[in-house]
């Protein structure tokens, strides 16, 4: 059914039983097309009631919007233009006028014009960090700030907690917390897990995810891995276990810094399919080392492979030992 040029969904009571205008309905129909008619605005689709969306045309060059009916009425407008209607031209004149004075009033300085409350501006907060991007509306709420304030705030807000969670988590499991807990579970602290290694730099949150504690990277490698820094330990060449490289997609086993070298022990999974490992099926897995050699001699590391594929310690040492001799004579 149609009723001054827009189409009504069938759920539109227009008409009585008895034939009769109803007038509710009728009067609410009016305004909006009496509204779209003096603003020289089109609309199309389908009207169903005040709430559901119809489209609009304020031939302002952004073409069709939706909007409910009920929020053009009250004088909202095309949301890329910001305001169109003449109440919402209104009101955006005001906080046009009024909002640098409320910037000011707080203290803040306005470094960017308004231009609708959907808009961001350039604020200074006066309180010794960068100034802020932030979104007129929610500023003038009280729902936005200096981004660095805030993350400060609510680092403070949350560490304490963590802080003492974290050092019982540490002594609990028999490691020693040798630096303090920093302003979150990212920054890294000092950990003696005594072990017999060196101890290591290592993040809160990673700590936590290690099973029953145990955070040593080097411990919690393979046994080839650990007959490698064994080795290394011994001849006080200085390594990195877990060694992540600008990406930071994959880790490396072990980095030895004095060699740019980089030394990867590939189990038995990296060459036949086994059922212990479900991470990957096989080709992937190849697939993934490839993708890492690649990427590690891209940026100028030397790269060594120690098969470990039997399990052995003693067999994986002699294998890196042969090729770690070669790569010393290259070398030096």
């Amino acid at each position: 059914m149609e009723y001054r040029g827009i189409m009504l969904h069938e759920s539109v009571k227009l008409f009585k039983i008895n034939g009769d205008y109803n007038k509710q309905v009728k009067q609410g129909l009016d305004n909006l097309i009496d509204t779209i008619t003096k603003n020289k605005h089109e609309i199309k689709g389908v009207y169903t009631n005040s709430d559901t969306y119809i489209s609009v045309n304020e031939f302002c060059g952004h073409g069709f919007f939706k909007i409910r009916p009920y929020n053009y009425l009250i004088g909202k407008g095309c949301p890329k233009c910001g305001a169109t209607t003449k109440k919402a031209k209104s009101r955006l004149k005001r906080n046009i006028n009024s909002f640098p004075s409320l910037v000011e009033s707080n203290g803040h300085k306005l470094l960017s014009p308004y231009i609708s409350g959907k808009e961001k501006v350039l604020i200074d907060f006066k309180c010794g960090h960068e100034p802020t991007l932030v979104r007129a509306s929610k500023y003038k709420y009280r729902k936005s700030g200096c981004r660095e304030c805030q993350y400060i705030n609510n680092s403070i807000n949350q560490s304490e907690p963590s802080r003492i969670e974290f050092k019982a988590t540490v002594k609990a499991n028999g490691h020693i917390l040798l630096s303090e807990y920093g302003q979150n579970q990212y920054e890294k602290v000092l950990i003696d897990f005594r072990c017999g290694h060196e101890p290591y730099l290592i993040s809160p949150s990673v700590y936590k995810q290690r099973k029953d504690g145990q955070g040593c990277p080097i411990c919690n490698n393979s046994y080839g891995v650990v007959a490698v820094c064994d080795w290394l330990d011994s001849m006080l060449i200085e390594y990195k276990c877990e060694h992540l490289l600008p990406n930071k997609r994959w880790r490396y086993d072990i980095y030895i810094p004095s060699h740019n070298l980089i030394v990867e022990v590939h189990g038995k999974q990296h060459y036949e399919e086994v059922s212990f490992f479900s991470a990957r099926t096989l080709k992937q897995e190849q697939a993934n080392d490839r993708n890492k050699k690649r990427y590690a001699e891209k940026l100028g590391h030397n790269y060594l492979i120690v098969d470990y594929r039997e399990h052995e310690p003693d067999l994986a040492l002699q294998r890196f030992l042969n090729q770690f001799e070669n790569i010393q004579m290259v070398l030096f």
